[in-house]
């Protein structure tokens, strides 16, 4: 968090291999990505419908980034 009492978001998204980030949304205590993430090099493997009703885990880090400090986590959501 800034000496503003803000913070200055962004995530952090993996999906099976692959890890994306988002972009860092400044001086906000309530971010709100307006941002598509095209995963495109996962491969799913085993039958439609069982990947439809056991989907693989998606994980959602959210870090601070602030001029202090590089990365510093705020929560993660699996």
């Amino acid at each position: 968090m800034d000496h503003d009492s803000f913070s200055d978001p962004y995530a952090q998204i993996g999906f099976i291999n692959e890890s994306q980030r988002t972009e860092t949304i400044q001086k906000t205590l309530c971010p709100t990505w307006d941002q598509t993430l095209i995963f495109s090099s996962v491969k799913l493997y085993g039958e439609p419908n069982e990947i439809h009703h056991d989907p693989p885990n998606i994980l959602i880090e959210l870090f601070d980034k602030d001029q202090y400090v590089i990365k510093k986590q705020s929560s993660r959501i699996l």
